[in-house]
């Protein structure tokens, strides 16, 4: 088990879309923003008011 948050897909597109995310963005980089906004990224950053 672990310890980590786990977001639904929708809240995760939600926060990525704050930072530029599109689905039709090139796939090269979608993946750069998904890759560095990771759940445990995604619940810091809101828990500080990002």
């Amino acid at each position: 088990m672990s310890n980590e948050p786990t977001l639904t897909q929708e809240q995760r597109e939600a926060f990525w879309r704050l930072h530029g995310w599109r689905p039709n963005l090139p796939d090269s980089k979608r993946r750069e923003i998904e890759q560095y906004w990771t759940d445990p990224e995604i619940v810091e950053a809101e828990a500080f008011g990002f």
